[in-house]
């Protein structure tokens, strides 16, 4: 009985105090960036959503950067992530290359990552937001 109370007990704490957190890596799940390195980046018609899918079971990452698409791999643990060298096709684009360019820097850049409404912030090593993106509903890039 002693323990069935410490249990209630601890478990009525945890539900008035105790946030969980959003899964960052859910598979299927696309993340749209928002802003990179203070680039806000547009939501074009013509041309797929700029953003990434992590795929938890491989660790590895895929997605549009603005102008061509990439893949590569990362490493996520607790408010840690860091993304290994990305490799993005060389299509040719007249515009979206600048989007590109901050997308691509500041996922090279993020060091630690939280989530906050529904989006993932990632700051880098000076704790300054390099990226932001919110979750779209189960959309590959």
């Amino acid at each position: 009985m002693t323990w069935f109370v410490v249990f209630v007990i601890a478990g009525c704490a945890c539900a008035v105090s105790c946030i969980a957190p959003e899964p960052l890596q859910t598979p299927d799940t696309m993340w749209r960036v928002v802003s990179a390195r203070d680039f806000l980046v547009p939501t074009l018609a013509d041309r797929p959503i700029v953003g990434f899918v992590f795929n938890p079971d491989s660790g590895h990452v895929s997605g549009y950067s603005g102008c061509n698409r990439f893949h590569g791999t990362y490493v996520y643990r607790g408010d840690s992530l860091s993304f290994g060298p990305l490799v993005l096709t060389k299509m040719f684009c007249q515009s979206g290359s600048d989007i590109e360019r901050a997308v691509v820097e500041a996922l090279r850049d993020v060091v630690t990552v939280r989530l906050e409404s529904g989006a993932l912030i990632g700051k880098g090593a000076a704790s300054d937001t390099v990226i932001i993106a919110r979750r779209e509903s189960h959309k590959r890039p």
